[in-house]
């Protein structure tokens, strides 16, 4: 690259895309930790709570061309993507391969719980409550490949380390398209059971999220979609370009940036259903998901800017299902 850097200008640049013969697998470490606990002064009762741990190494994924570009001048020319593009003495860009290739990984952590209770049979019939829930506590990426996990660029590194690169720190209950990092995902189930007749009620529910709102919405008009345009974050920067964090008493800067966010809500659904046990072994089952008619969060970045797939479509859910065993 000259001397004093080069500002690419807008031409198109040629990129290779495809496989790779070279790829390696990824690799995974699942770390599970778990009692089940079952009380004899309360029978009926169970109670499981399990942690997890999970690592992915060596991801197979495909960069992008501007995200190859930044990773490598972020690192100082170092790092694992800058063998991937190649620059003219004038400092264009010459070549860029964006085939599939092993970089970075993710790494996360929760609890998974489950109780439940099955009360004593009484001339009303039989009740059971399960509850199962998951608490993500930890979700980081390593992007740029370079082993950390959750670089965060809000935080200032030590004096005379490089700037953090931008993976977000820990995302757990951050939105992006169709990529969904819920802290809590729950179920509540009850059944109840009499003779050949039983009937189920069973809650859905999902944590809130937050996203990021394009300043392109404000920008043309559409700021009300935006429920946080007020927001700012600090962030260091390399005043200096020396291409390591001063201080501000060294000549670097802690800029201000705006980052409008978008809220996405808390999300309950209660589906409920009915079924009759026929005595030629069949079973007859009618039902209604999404009782209460709860229309799902918007989401900005999905598709056409509507809601993620992992919520219920708009609308109540009524079916019938017939099942017969031989």
């Amino acid at each position: 690259m000259p001397e004093g850097g080069y500002a690419q200008d807008g031409q198109q640049i040629r990129i290779t895309v495809g496989g790779n013969p070279d790829l390696k697998p990824e690799r995974a470490e699942s770390v599970t930790f778990g009692f089940v606990y079952s009380p004899h002064f309360a029978e009926g009762l169970d109670i499981a709570l399990d942690w997890w741990k999970i690592k992915l190494k060596d991801q197979i994924t495909t960069v992008g061309g501007t995200d190859i570009i930044d990773q490598c001048v972020r690192s100082g020319g170092t790092g694992p993507t800058c063998s991937l593009y190649t620059r003219n003495p004038d400092g264009t860009i010459d070549t860029l391969l964006n085939t599939t290739t092993n970089i970075g990984g993710t790494r996360r952590e929760g609890y998974d719980l489950t109780v439940g209770y099955r009360l004593p049979e009484s001339d009303f019939g039989k009740f059971s409550f399960t509850w199962d829930t998951t608490y993500m506590s930890s979700w980081v990426d390593d992007v740029d490949g370079d082993g950390v996990y959750g670089e965060d660029q809000q935080l200032a590194p030590a004096i005379g380390q490089p700037l953090n690169y931008d993976e977000g720190g820990n995302l757990v209950g951050e939105y992006g398209d169709r990529d969904n990092k819920w802290r809590i995902r729950s179920n509540l189930a009850t059944r109840w059971e009499k003779g050949d007749w039983g009937a189920t009620w069973n809650v859905r529910y999902y944590s809130a999220q937050d996203e990021l709102c394009d300043p392109q919405y404000e920008a043309n008009g559409f700021g009300y979609l935006c429920t946080e345009t007020d927001r700012f974050i600090g962030i260091p920067t390399d005043t200096n370009n020396n291409g390591v964090w001063d201080g501000t008493d060294g000549g670097d800067t802690i800029a201000a940036q705006k980052e409008s966010r978008h809220h996405i809500g808390a999300t309950t659904y209660h589906d409920v259903s009915v079924y009759w046990s026929a005595p030629w072994n069949a079973r007859v089952t009618m039902g209604i998901n999404n009782l209460f008619d709860k229309n799902p969060p918007i989401a900005l970045e999905t598709f056409a800017n509507s809601f993620d797939p992992s919520y219920e479509i708009p609308g109540k859910f009524l079916y019938m299902r017939y099942s017969q065993k031989f």
